[in-house]
């Protein structure tokens, strides 16, 4: 499931621009894609994604959630089942490369 959402993140990426990308948050179970908007101009979006976690999921909630670490790579945060994985992905010319 991670690979699928780095996957359409990469794509929306494409379609849309990385300046315009916003933290998206997939709730798998409820079938719900939720985009934070109205975020300060900012590279890093960690902090804002952090707290938006923090409010929005309830406990052991399955979710995955990607936003902007710099003006090059974004992350994704995938916790399903209790099993939390985090990638960070460099967008390349050829679509990603995850570092």
């Amino acid at each position: 499931m991670l690979e699928n959402f780095i996957d359409i993140t990469n794509n929306v990426i494409s379609e849309d621009g990385f300046e315009e990308f916003l933290p998206t948050l997939l709730f798998p179970d409820r079938n719900e894609v939720i985009v934070l908007g109205d975020l300060p101009v900012a590279d890093n979006h960690e902090l804002f994604a952090q707290e938006w976690i923090a409010k929005v999921v309830k406990p052991q909630e399955n979710y995955l959630i990607a936003y902007r670490v710099d003006s090059k790579h974004f992350k994704v945060i995938a916790n399903l089942d209790g099993a939390i994985e985090e990638r960070t992905c460099r967008l390349g010319g050829n679509g990603l490369e995850e570092v």
